[in-house]
């Protein structure tokens, strides 16, 4: 879905939004003769054998992606004008405004599209035919207009319903936790905060013996997770925008073992955030700060909490003023970076995260989060100290 939002974000407010879909996805693709009796059953005393690959087969998705990706590269070379994406069987056409109007975008698509399917013996699956400015994608809904992504109300209810009966269960199923899991992955793609909150809950479903009937109790941090999101959903509105024309916020950080370090300046530019040595000299005492590491994070805490920390205790103590920012955090922790991108750590240094994804001390501001390593800019930076 980033992928879909940096396109919508190139191709320019109001762009025009075409999807199309596969008829039958997985079937589509041949068995070899040969593994035909690989995927043999049994009914009535007749044996039947799949010559294309059903739905539920593991490695299905993987073969189907693999066309999938190939006609992608066809509709993309013989439509230059428009971006193309797509999700297995879902294919997206994103055409700028400049074209001319939506009846244009429609039949520049089509006058490839259709042609090229039909050559290829694809079947077309017209009932689930969308465009325009506003279209629901992968079960969410876009408009290119206002740079709105928007979860529908029934599936945040839901969302909040699902959580909240696996708390009133004491013990929970392998299918029922990763049906969960699997609806709860679909709302991060919206609920944007949800990412770190489902880390705890993969590990429970790990941690389920192979006979997958088995049941076992959910550990607390899973248990917190799921109170989050049964909390926190009633009190979203379902709204994501993911424009990027918002004043810069550059932030540095750094972490020893005595102390969390951290500096930010107002900025212009991506590029000029990256040239903290001619900002630093002029900037007000209040743009910096120092906090004790054991007040912190505690007296053992090992460096990567105490790196994750002091980007927390940036936002804590400066939030109020980067209300309606794009903030750019810099570090010199691999953790950090890694982990805040794709919003997923493990272990302890998990908890500062949370912490920093869900502060209370910040309810209005709207944080994302672009993590690029003091090393990944100036190869010649050591880390450990600004």
């Amino acid at each position: 879905m980033d992928n879909i939002f940096d396109l919508i974000r190139t191709s320019g407010r109001g762009c025009y939004i075409i999807k199309r879909d596969i008829k039958d996805a997985f079937r589509n693709i041949p068995v070899a003769p040969a593994d035909w009796p690989l995927l043999a059953f049994s009914w009535d005393s007749k044996t039947y054998m799949e010559c294309c690959h059903p739905f539920g087969l593991t490695t299905a998705p993987f073969i189907f992606n693999l066309f999938a990706e190939g006609l992608n590269w066809l509709l993309t070379a013989y439509l230059p004008v428009a971006s193309i994406a797509y999700y297995l069987d879902n294919f997206i056409a994103i055409f700028p405004s400049s074209v001319g109007g939506l009846s244009k975008a429609l039949t520049a698509f089509n006058t490839v599209y259709i042609p090229l399917t039909d050559a290829l013996g694809i079947p077309r699956n017209d009932s689930k035919d969308a465009a325009g400015t506003v279209v629901s994608v992968l079960g969410v809904e876009i408009d290119t207009t206002l740079l709105q992504a928007r979860m529908p109300r029934d599936k945040l209810a839901r969302a909040s319903s699902e959580a909240a009966s696996l708390l009133q269960l004491d013990r929970v199923s392998h299918k029922a936790l990763q049906r969960v899991i699997g609806f709860l992955q679909h709302c991060s793609m919206v609920i944007r905060l949800g990412r770190a909150r489902l880390q705890s809950l993969y590990s429970d479903l790990a941690s389920f013996p192979p006979h997958q009937r088995s049941v076992r109790r959910l550990s607390h941090d899973s248990r917190g997770d799921l109170a989050w999101w049964r909390d926190t959903l009633p009190l979203f509105n379902g709204i994501h925008f993911f424009e990027k024309s918002r004043p810069l916020v550059a932030l540095y950080t750094d972490a020893c073992d005595s102390g969390l370090g951290h500096f930010f300046f107002y900025t212009p530019s991506w590029d000029s955030a990256r040239d903290w040595m001619s900002a630093a000299p002029h900037l007000p005492s209040t743009h910096a700060a120092i906090v004790d590491a054991s007040s912190a994070c505690g007296d053992v805490a090992h460096i990567n909490i105490k790196e994750v920390s002091a980007i927390l205790q940036a936002f804590l103590i400066h939030s109020p003023h980067w209300a309606h920012h794009l903030v750019l955090a810099f570090t010199d922790s691999a953790v950090a970076f890694h982990g805040l991108s794709k919003q997923a750590l493990r272990g302890p240094v998990l908890c500062s995260m949370k912490n920093f994804k869900g502060s209370k001390e910040a309810p209005k501001l709207t944080i994302r989060s672009l993590v690029t390593p003091y090393f990944r800019v100036w190869s010649k930076r050591k880390a450990g100290g600004l």
